[in-house]
């Protein structure tokens, strides 16, 4: 029961990170071992979550506000009337409590109180909508395509372990998109290299990792033309049907910031994590 309790409070902090917290690829990992109803609750939640950082990115603080706020003591303490300390300790607890206070300092109180109230409560109705999901059969069309390119073992046009070699290579062809190069956290991938694909008839550049005594294929496309979103929720999918051996594939999908690009990655294990950012590097 306690397990229960443990991995539900994990799931739920996880679920309320923010859209691009790096936490939030391990529910994503998660959400494609679940059953479907309970894959749906926690979409369920993300969503929430994405439209209530949306809305509060567009809260406005007044100009001014702060350092109103942080003179009030000051303010407090220079209008109340001079108060030596053997006088204090003359006063009942009953005089203590009337000591005249100037009537802006209830009423910024009650303000503030207010606003505070507001800002917890109001629902996340203002702001950008969160972005939306990838449509079900969009994923797994992909999916399918970038585990047989995967499979297939492409040719490397350039074998390399230098980054900056590797995408100054695949930036010689005038793909229809920014080629970038994505890099692994902690250096924990080693780059064997990269080279130009078709994704679906769309032009493609991919780059290929070893680590862990597993493989890993990156792939970076122009989703929009095969019906991707500019910018979409990370998609993580778990196609078991494709599995074979020790292959248990894991894809993840998911779009740049500025929604120019599409990128799935090929995992040769469902449980395998991921370790590429979100940030261009070059």
């Amino acid at each position: 029961m306690n397990s229960g309790n443990d991995q539900f409070e994990r799931l739920n902090e996880l679920a309320h990170l923010p859209p691009h917290d790096p936490g939030r690829r391990e529910l994503e990992g998660l959400l494609a071992s679940m059953p479907a109803e309970e894959r749906a609750h926690w979409n369920g939640v993300l969503h929430q979550t994405d439209e209530l950082y949306a809305w509060m990115a567009e809260v406005r603080i007044p100009n001014g506000l702060q350092d109103t706020l942080l003179r009030l003591p000051r303010k407090v303490a220079q209008e109340a009337a001079p108060l030596s300390k053997p006088f204090w300790w003359k006063l009942s607890l009953r005089q203590l409590l009337f000591i005249p206070v100037p009537i802006w300092v209830p009423a910024a109180c009650i303000v503030l109180a207010i606003g505070i109230a507001t800002f917890q409560l109001l629902p996340p109705t203002r702001g950008q909508p969160a972005p939306p999901l990838l449509d079900e059969q969009v994923a797994l069309s992909l999916t399918r395509q970038v585990v047989h390119l995967h499979e297939t073992k492409l040719a490397l046009e350039v074998t390399d372990t230098d980054s900056k070699h590797v995408i100054k290579a695949l930036a010689s062809h005038n793909l229809p998109f920014p080629v970038s190069m994505l890099l692994p956290d902690g250096n924990l991938l080693a780059l064997r290299g990269g080279g130009v694909c078709q994704i679906q008839g769309v032009p493609a550049a991919f780059t290929r990792w070893e680590g862990n005594g597993l493989n890993y294929s990156l792939y970076q496309f122009d989703g929009k033309k095969l019906g991707v979103p500019a910018v979409f929720r990370t998609s993580s999918e778990t196609p078991s049907d494709l599995w074979h051996d020790n292959k248990h594939y894991r894809v993840v999908i998911w779009s740049d910031a500025s929604g120019q690009s599409t990128w799935a990655l090929v995992l040769e294990n469902e449980n395998a994590q991921d370790l590429f950012c979100g940030d261009d590097e070059y």
